[in-house]
């Protein structure tokens, strides 16, 4: 199974309800159990900007696919499938940040901005198409979209490499913020809800990378 299709799984209606979560708070869940677990339902909840019982729901359908196990104490941890899938997800997607702050001038597209670092990935975003890429953000809400690119010699904002850290400096910045390398990529979804902004970056992610994970 892909992980894309698990993710989505997990989140599907079950006996014609549809719960609270999306596929991206899954996502989320997963991504911040590898940096922070064990993690009580109460923190979870938080960190997901979920109420108690969709977390709980959320939960129990993670245990109920093997990805965790629940201890009476210390709450979630992922089991070693769990593990593995988020390993392997952590292995393309580093980061994601708020850069909300960061981004000014002409750059600034909207109120809210969040960035996604993706490891030594240009060729699997030139491999789907620049702008499929820029349209999965935005049909997933964002308001507006940035692709970067890290060269040997440029951040540049592609298919141009002219559009590089000379003609807008903030690219520089960005890139040092996110720790970006040659040949990673850092994907920014824009909004005027602070909510949306992070919401589609996670599930414009899940489209773009995790279509590429199999478990």
């Amino acid at each position: 199974m892909l992980a894309n299709e698990l993710l989505e799984s997990i989140a599907a209606p079950r006996r014609g309800v549809k719960p609270s979560f999306e596929p991206y708070h899954v996502l989320k869940a997963l991504m911040i159990l590898k940096e922070r677990e064990p993690l009580g339902r109460h923190i979870l909840s938080k960190q997901l900007s979920l109420g108690i019982s969709s977390t709980r729901t959320l939960m129990r359908r993670l245990k109920l696919h093997g990805l965790i196990k629940i201890d009476p104490i210390g709450g979630c941890i992922l089991t070693s499938k769990g593990k593995l899938l988020a390993d392997n997800i952590a292995s393309i997607i580093k980061r994601i940040h708020n850069i909300s702050n960061l981004v000014e001038g002409s750059l600034k597209l909207a109120k809210y901005a969040y960035a996604a670092l993706l490891s030594n990935y240009k060729d699997g975003i030139i491999s789907m198409g620049i702008s499929n890429v820029r349209d999965i953000l935005i049909s997933n809400g964002a308001k507006a979209a940035l692709i970067i690119f890290i060269d040997e010699h440029h951040v540049f904002l592609p298919p141009d490499d002219k559009l590089n850290e000379k003609a807008y400096p903030i690219l520089a910045t960005i890139a040092s913020y996110m720790r970006a390398s040659y040949s990673d990529v850092i994907l920014i979804s824009y909004s005027d809800n602070v909510v949306v902004a992070e919401s589609s970056l996670y599930s414009g992610l899940i489209s773009i990378v995790l279509q590429n994970i199999t478990i």
